[in-house]
């Protein structure tokens, strides 16, 4: 057994999700500045009520998430920093935008892997939340409190509030958690 876990990103994943997050951000682009092209479209007219300014906005928002996917995708595959460190001092998170770091073991009240949306993530019980909360920002806050109370609803165990993406790293997330839940066993 091992005392540390390092995960790094898998490079042709992070170039498959950079693709794709460029072309939904073009997609965006395009409806915001054509929005005329898109009124009178079915769909546009039930649900949107033609509104060229609901258009807009949803053309605009697709931008700025897709954006932000595109840098966090850059910043990934420029980065040598791994997604994961688990090591005696704790579990480090640099795994999205909203990652917190360190989050020592004394703080971690169970670690869990996660069935969320097709994904697995690794996610973690804390003893005391309020700290954490404290780093976060609203945005980031709402988030969390929101992913935490839709996995509750599936599980008889204590909801989890931070939970660590392992969709592009190259290891099964299943040994992942296997080998974090061994150093945990060993230094909670």
């Amino acid at each position: 057994m091992t005392d540390s876990i390092t995960i790094y990103p898998q490079k042709g994943k992070t170039v498959l999700y950079l693709l794709a997050s460029l072309l939904l951000m073009a997609a965006g682009l395009f409806i915001f500045v054509y929005t005329e092209h898109f009124q009178n479209l079915a769909f546009v007219r039930i649900f949107l009520f033609g509104s060229s300014l609901l258009i807009r906005i949803i053309g605009g928002l697709g931008f700025l998430f897709f954006g932000a996917a595109v840098f966090k995708q850059s910043k990934f595959l420029l980065s040598s920093k791994p997604l994961l460190l688990v090591n005696q001092e704790g579990i480090s998170d640099y795994s999205s935008p909203s990652a917190l770091g360190l989050i020592p073991w004394e703080d971690i009240a169970d670690v869990q892997l996660t069935d969320f949306s097709n994904q697995q993530f690794l996610s973690l019980v804390l003893k005391d939340e309020e700290p954490y909360l404290a780093k976060m920002n609203w945005m980031k806050k709402r988030l969390a409190k929101a992913n935490q109370a839709l996995v509750s609803s599936k599980a008889d165990a204590a909801a989890p509030l931070i939970f660590i993406s392992l969709s592009i790293s190259k290891d099964d997330p299943e040994a992942i958690f296997r080998q974090v839940k061994d150093i945990y066993a060993n230094y909670r």
